[in-house]
């Protein structure tokens, strides 16, 4: 049976080092920048797959973008949990869904920081307005650990402000627990009820309050840290497709217009993750897809070996699937395929299954 899947990108910039930043014209620090994007989808609205595939074009082959996802602003579902309802009083009016938001800026004239999804064109001037937006703040690499057999995840944050003048009290750090290939049920226009849809990206809990945890200052300088969080990971999540994102933003509780996102960052999946902070992660399988771009011929790597290699376009429909040659790297021709963004799935030898994105031009 065809899995269907909304495209999930979470791809963020984990530049570290001594270097901290540029200086910008105001003589303030600037720092790389990754735009939050979050939609709000329910599996009963028939056209979110559709603002999936739009945003997803939107984003085109961008690398500093995260990407997550609330059920909630049209009806609810399976996923809904009492973040997305929250969550609904950035429309700062009435709901509706598909709709999405970018760092919590009011861009539109919408009256808050959720918007319809409109046009690719529209969304693609949103992300650049957002990303245009000077970022003089910088969060490190978080630094994880996650114990398999206890289920216990440690994550603890620190990072850089740009000048002394852009911290304040109300800045805040949040910690989400984000979860991909969630199988369930969605209404796809065109197509009626979907049973096995595959939901990415959806916001599953919080590791600090609702609305951040207070970041601590080291005395003299311009670096923060956020104390260390210790969370149990719930039985009927999937550490094989969780992550931790964080994000940065200046809480306004008298004007939801008044929240924007400073920066964020995701992790990879708990599943890769060292046992302790400050040890190795254990090394996942590695999956390379190469040019990137592609036009016409596509190689995909696997260090497990490849049993089968299918393409997924930006709906998760299967737009091609290719015996592997059980070898760690396979030659896959993409001319017939339309230009966009495509995730790999490729299942190793070892029966694991492995994602990638590659883009068609």
């Amino acid at each position: 049976m065809t899995k269907h899947s909304i495209l999930f990108i979470v791809l963020a910039a984990l530049a570290g080092g001594t270097a901290w930043a540029q200086t910008a014209e105001d003589g303030k620090q600037t720092f790389n920048h990754n735009v939050l994007i979050e939609q709000f989808t329910t599996g009963k609205c028939q056209y979110c797959p559709g603002g999936a595939e739009r945003i997803a074009s939107a984003v085109g082959n961008s690398t500093n973008v995260v990407w997550i996802k609330h059920h909630a602003g049209f009806s609810e579902d399976d996923l809904t949990n009492d973040i997305h309802r929250t969550m609904l009083c950035f429309y700062n009016g009435s709901t509706y869904a598909p709709a999405v938001m970018f760092d919590r800026r009011h861009l539109s004239d919408d009256p808050g920081p959720v918007m319809s999804v409109g046009y690719v064109s529209d969304l693609r001037n949103f992300i650049s307005q957002a990303k245009n937006e000077p970022c003089y703040t910088k969060i490190l690499p978080l630094a994880t650990a996650y114990d398999p057999a206890t289920r216990r995840l440690r994550v603890s944050v620190s990072g850089r402000f740009g000048d002394a003048g852009i911290y304040n009290p109300d800045v805040r750090m949040i910690l989400f627990l984000v979860e991909d290939s969630i199988y369930m049920a969605q209404s796809v226009a065109g197509q009626g009820m979907v049973s096995d849809f595959l939901h990415m990206g959806t916001v599953r809990d919080t590791l600090t309050p609702m609305w951040g945890a207070d970041l601590t200052m080291e005395e003299g300088t311009l670096n923060y840290s956020l104390p260390e969080v210790i969370y149990r990971v719930p039985e009927g999540f999937d550490p094989a497709h969780c992550k931790v994102v964080a994000i940065m933003y200046e809480h306004n509780a008298a004007d939801i217009n008044g929240c924007a996102v400073l920066n964020s960052l995701a992790t990879g999946y708990l599943s890769d993750m060292p046992l302790a902070i400050g040890h190795p992660a254990p090394q996942p399988a590695a999956l390379r897809l190469f040019p990137n771009p592609a036009q016409s011929r596509l190689t995909v790597e696997c260090a497990a070996g490849i049993a089968e290699v299918t393409l997924l376009d930006a709906l998760g429909r299967e737009a091609l699937r290719q015996q592997g040659c059980r070898q760690e790297c396979q030659a896959v021709d993409c001319s017939a395929l339309t230009t966009g963004i495509y995730v790999v799935r490729v299942l190793g030898t070892d029966g694991r299954t492995h994602y990638g994105k590659f883009f068609k031009n």
